[in-house]
């Protein structure tokens, strides 16, 4: 579940000086408050690098404040960090039989 987390922090930590601009603009792409709860709060939160950037930091607050919102049932949470993501695809079934045989038709 974390795959998405530990992917944008490793490629910012490749080459610290030259990526760590772009960390906010990567946690964006993470859907945050999806992480477990306890690692959400004691691994992404306590992060060194987010701690010392303001934007970093106010996204994952945003996505503590999702987070809690979830586990307390309290009402819908609309951000995009707490919004699974969609897929492109759909699958349709039908079924049934025709009146002339007893085919599947698919």
């Amino acid at each position: 579940m974390n795959a998405w987390y530990m992917y944008a922090m490793k490629l910012v930590h490749y080459d610290l000086n030259k990526r760590q601009c772009y960390l906010s603009e990567l946690l964006q792409t993470v859907r945050l408050a999806l992480l477990p709860a306890i690692y959400l709060m004691e691994n992404v939160a306590m992060e060194e690098l987010i701690i010392k950037q303001k934007k970093s930091k106010e996204l994952v607050e945003e996505a503590i404040r999702c987070k809690l919102k979830i586990l307390q049932n309290d009402g819908v949470v609309t951000s995009l960090c707490a919004k699974p993501r969609k897929t492109g695809h759909a699958l349709f079934l039908l079924g049934g039989q025709t009146f002339m045989c007893d085919k599947l038709y698919l």
